[in-house]
């Protein structure tokens, strides 16, 4: 996780409520020396909701709720893969083993584990947390990830997506990362329609490379995010009739990412590719074909 800005948020009343905790070492390395310079108790640390379960936004929960208790929520979809991890992998690996190579497989095994973290309250779309100066919202917003969650400020207009809206992905990763297309679609139209001044994320992801949008560039943003989803999928189409065969998840992973975000190692399959090759087939625009070692994909004829 070498150079990854994550952000987390402090919201502070007579107990102090953070939205997501960041990478490992930002309990000592933020958060501590801002509370002090606000001069706030640690202690007074009593909850961390979570916009989603990945580990640059859970990192410093461990040391966090050591050092004061706080509990920890997380929407009721994503409990499991904080509590039992190594479930997580082996079920990706059933769900998808069968469209990546060994390169693809080795590299999911190499991965470290995160520790298990307890969760102790679980949230729902449309539950209202009060949270001293504010309220916020429940918004479930799949689609990078099945637990994905916006907290929503009605009263400030403000909200803050963690990683449900995610542009064409940050300077330090090769793609932009989503599990369900059609979800996050959903949820950005969602979005778009909501009443909203101020959009807080957790990382700045481009064109803007900014965490904090506002005004105009925030529903340039939400429909750019939207567009770029279009574009992937009529590219995908265009590689696979140029190729005139059946092509694998990983070459045409090779293929894509160059033109939206930067070239990936041959032989990797890039999860965002392989969701939209399954969305494609859905719509009836491709096909899975038995390949010799693993499933290949052609369009419909």
């Amino acid at each position: 996780m070498h150079g990854i800005f994550t952000a987390c948020y402090a919201i502070l009343g007579k107990e102090i409520t953070l939205v997501d905790s960041g990478l490992p070492g930002t309990w000592e390395s933020i958060i501590l020396p801002y509370l002090k310079q606000v001069r706030r108790d640690p202690k007074d640390i009593s909850l961390i909701v979570h916009t989603h379960n990945h580990g640059d936004h859970v990192g410093s929960d461990q040391a966090i709720k050591a050092a004061t208790g706080a509990e920890i929520a997380v929407h009721e979809s994503g409990a499991e893969a904080l509590e039992k991890p190594e479930m997580q992998r082996t079920k990706y690996l059933a769900d998808y083993g069968k469209y990546l190579t060994e390169k693809d497989k080795e590299n999911i095994l190499k991965r470290p584990l995160s520790q298990p973290l307890k969760v102790d309250r679980t949230l729902k779309d449309g539950e209202v947390l009060e949270l001293g100066p504010i309220s916020l919202e429940v918004m479930h917003s799949p689609g990078h990830s099945p637990d994905s969650v916006c907290f929503y400020d009605k009263q400030g207009e403000t909200i803050f997506t963690g990683d449900s809206v995610v542009g064409r992905s940050t300077r330090t990763d090769d793609f932009i990362i989503l599990q369900d297309v059609d979800a996050y679609l959903n949820s950005i139209d969602r979005l778009m329609k909501m009443s909203l001044r101020l959009m807080l994320m957790d990382h700045p992801y481009l064109p803007y490379e900014r965490a904090i949008l506002k005004g105009f560039r925030l529903r340039e943003y939400l429909k750019f995010s939207s567009d770029i989803n279009l574009k992937i999928a009529d590219q995908i189409v265009v590689i696979l009739k140029k190729a005139k065969r059946p092509m694998s998840a990983a070459e045409v992973s090779y293929a894509v990412c160059p033109v939206f975000r930067r070239k990936i190692p041959e032989g990797v399959t890039n999860r965002t590719v392989l969701v939209h090759l399954q969305r494609l087939a859905k719509q009836g625009v491709t096909m899975e074909v038995e390949g010799p070692a693993r499933i290949l994909w052609a369009l419909k004829a």
